[in-house]
């Protein structure tokens, strides 16, 4: 069955419905204590191992990327000097 909403709206009394909600109907919500964690040493030597990779993968990249010549050709952004 279809309802038309004009005719809903010509049998409520306000043109919006209004909240109908109580205090007793909210829930009740107890929160749980943070949940604290740290590092430990095994995720610190990760983390440094990781950093140190990365270092010697930009300078491998850098040293690489330094022997490629740059052609420039004449657009806004590159102008031949």
């Amino acid at each position: 069955m279809i309802i038309d909403p004009v005719e809903m709206l010509k049998k409520t009394s306000a043109l919006l419905p209004t909240a109908t909600a109580t205090a007793s109907s909210l829930p009740t919500i107890v929160p749980d204590y943070p949940e604290d964690q740290f590092a430990e040493e095994d995720g610190k030597r990760t983390l440094w191992v990781v950093f140190i990779v990365m270092l010697i993968s930009s300078a491998v990249f850098t040293g690489l990327s330094w022997r490629v010549p740059v052609v420039c050709t004449p657009t806004p952004w590159c102008f031949p000097s």
